[in-house]
């Protein structure tokens, strides 16, 4: 039984300096850093993957399978919200809808004629598109 108490106590102990280095880690000014630098690596391997896949499929019906499957995902998280929204959060969210999935089609089919790094350097320069404004 002792045995047991001090495994379970130098298991806490082990577990406190895990949590307290966890904490310092997150609390650095190297996180945001680290953040953006994971977000745009992922991010930029997006287009290679998209590259392949508009080989085979075609860019309507990826687009159609991509946002599908987002609207289901996110569907539980806002429904509370899209339930009470008034006509005119609709509409907004509706030409905001219509410029953010022409730019995604006009990119995906993009990536049909070019190369994944200038489609993407071009994505990135429209970026300041009316929908990242509002």
């Amino acid at each position: 039984m002792q045995n047991y108490l001090k495994s379970q106590s130098a298991f806490e102990n082990s577990l406190h300096k895990w949590r307290r280095l966890a904490q310092s880690i997150w609390n650095s000014h190297w996180t945001a850093d680290i953040s953006l630098l994971l977000i745009a690596m992922i991010w930029g391997s997006n287009y290679i993957v998209i590259k392949g896949v508009v080989e085979t499929v075609p860019v309507f019906q990826l687009l159609f399978i991509r946002f599908t499957l987002t609207a289901l995902i996110m569907l539980p998280f806002t429904f509370k919200v899209l339930r009470h929204a008034d006509r005119s959060a609709w509409t907004s969210g509706m030409i905001l809808g219509l410029i953010l999935g022409a730019t995604y089609f006009l990119e995906t089919f993009g990536l049909t004629s070019r190369l994944p790094m200038p489609a993407s350097s071009l994505a990135c320069m429209s970026s300041w598109s009316p929908s990242s404004i509002m």
